[in-house]
């Protein structure tokens, strides 16, 4: 069984989505952000804590929910993303063209959690978050509404 009818094209497409995403949550945060911060203070922004990524992780979810749903591919839509205790960034999709029945587990484990995995270890400030303590979780449901899987990293998985 197959995950989708073009698993490669739907993988690709997953990480360049996750990949935008954190794209333009750098920059928003390198431009508006800190610089309207650094311009009201008249300081340099400070190095961020848990206490600054929690914070500015809100603004990026309001931000990015906005755009919300989202189809990502014929097989593919992102549905949210919330902030979670944890901290966890909970990104949600939905496979809309099979349910629960179609799912192949250990595709999805072989397949989807190492093109995740791979992303966002290779991304230098998903790294610095993970040290901070974020943990980064992906859940996917079948298109009856049936969550299917998650796939959660952590620094100790980078």
């Amino acid at each position: 069984m197959q995950i989708t009818k073009h698993p490669i094209i739907s993988f690709a497409l997953l990480i360049i989505f996750t990949s935008v995403i954190a794209y333009y949550v750098i920059v928003y945060f390198r431009s508006d952000a800190a610089n309207s911060t650094a311009v009201a203070n008249q300081e340099v922004p400070e190095e961020e804590t848990l206490e600054t990524l929690m914070r500015n992780l809100e603004l990026e979810v309001i931000n990015l929910s906005s755009d919300l749903p989202k189809t990502i591919d014929n097989d593919t839509r992102a549905d949210s993303i919330t902030i979670e205790p944890g901290p966890r960034l909970v990104t949600r999709y939905t496979y809309t063209s099979f349910s629960t029945e179609d799912f192949d587990e250990k595709r999805f484990n072989k397949k989807v959690k190492k093109v995740l995995k791979k992303s966002l270890c290779n991304n230098y400030d998903v790294i610095k978050r993970m040290t901070l303590g974020l943990i980064y979780s992906y859940e996917f449901s079948g298109n009856d509404g049936i969550k299917l899987a998650t796939a959660e990293f952590n620094i100790d998985d980078c």
